[in-house]
């Protein structure tokens, strides 16, 4: 009796919220102790590749999807795959490429509970949840799934962090993930499953988001043009009259006129897709603001990058790359 009251009372002291800090501390000391079970080892009827294993972009290999067949449990802060309690190495099981994975919580496996789910894939992970990594990593991933015979009923798992996030909730709440179901993994909670699908990461591709620009399109547009310029920047009304009121004079095209400023991360995302649609003249920080660009695309318009940290966010640089936005690079102002 005492010894199951104990246990009890350890158990509801691991899942209380405000322990969270402790549980990532002694996760991190266990990490390096926990065993480990080799990818390569599962037998081999566990591991298959479906009807199309692989999907081409422009006739080079973009994505590859695995289906295993096993008993797994799902980590709900790394997204990592557990085998028998065991965590899995040498698989990617929904930590994305530029990105490094979110804090795995191993003391979920010692007082494990369990949310069954079958069939599934964890869609999302990360350990920095903005909108370069919806927009980069996450919205890509979901679109290539069309491009291979898997089920619509296909189970997206995503982790609280970017669960939580402005952008995912209006993207779930539009139907942009329609007709495929998301659900956002439990804190504390392991999600068991039988069958796991596990989707590589290749490197960022025009026509991924291509796709997704024109997703967005068919549900928030037609665009309108705006008439004011525009300046994406989050951080507050503070910092936003700080960068405006330091550049005006390099870039009068947009702080020189009766400007709006939008939140990206924070405001409704049918109001920010639209508004970077319309807008003519779109000034930005390197911070990661100008991501959703690639959201909605224009043939014609002045887009302003400011230095306003020493190193661009590399995955927001990376995407302007790829979609081949022309940038006016506006250098640091000491």
């Amino acid at each position: 009796m005492l010894r199951q009251a104990i246990d009890r009372t350890i158990a509801w002291l691991f899942t209380k919220r405000d322990f969270q800090s402790v549980r990532d501390f002694l996760s991190r000391i266990l990490r390096p102790l926990w065993p480990t079970y080799e990818f390569g080892k599962l037998p081999s009827s566990m591991v298959g590749y479906g009807r199309r294993g692989v999907a081409k972009v422009d006739g080079h290999c973009a994505w590859c999807l695995r289906k295993i067949d096993a008993a797994l449990d799902i980590n709900p802060g790394s997204g990592e795959a557990f085998f028998r309690a065991r965590r899995v190495t040498n698989v990617l099981s929904g930590v994305t490429g530029s990105q490094n994975g979110g804090p795995v919580d191993l003391l979920c496996h010692v007082f494990p509970i369990r949310v069954r789910r079958e069939p599934a894939m964890v869609l999302y992970c990360g350990a920095a949840p903005d909108l370069p990594a919806f927009v980069g990593e996450l919205l890509p991933r979901f679109l290539a799934l069309d491009q291979f015979d898997v089920p619509n009923d296909l189970l997206l798992l995503v982790n609280l962090r970017m669960g939580r996030q402005r952008f995912f909730q209006d993207a779930l709440n539009d139907q942009i993930f329609r007709p495929r179901p998301i659900e956002i993994m439990r804190q504390f909670h392991l999600v068991g499953l039988h069958t796991l699908y596990v989707l590589s990461e290749p490197a960022l591709h025009p026509a991924h988001l291509q796709r997704a620009a024109e997703r967005f399109k068919m549900i928030y547009g037609p665009y309108d043009p705006l008439e004011r310029p525009l300046f994406l920047c989050s951080g507050g009304a503070r910092r936003a009259a700080m960068l405006a009121r330091k550049y005006s004079t390099c870039v009068p095209d947009v702080f020189g006129k009766d400007y709006m400023l939008i939140d990206p991360a924070r405001a409704p995302l049918k109001d920010v897709v639209r508004a970077v649609a319309g807008a003519s003249h779109i000034a930005a920080p390197n911070t990661g603001e100008a991501a959703v660009l690639a959201l909605a695309r224009a043939q014609k318009r002045d887009f302003y990058e400011i230095s306003a940290a020493r190193a661009a966010h590399r995955l927001a640089d990376r995407l302007l790359d790829v979609i081949g936005e022309t940038r006016h690079r506006i250098r640091r102002i000491v």
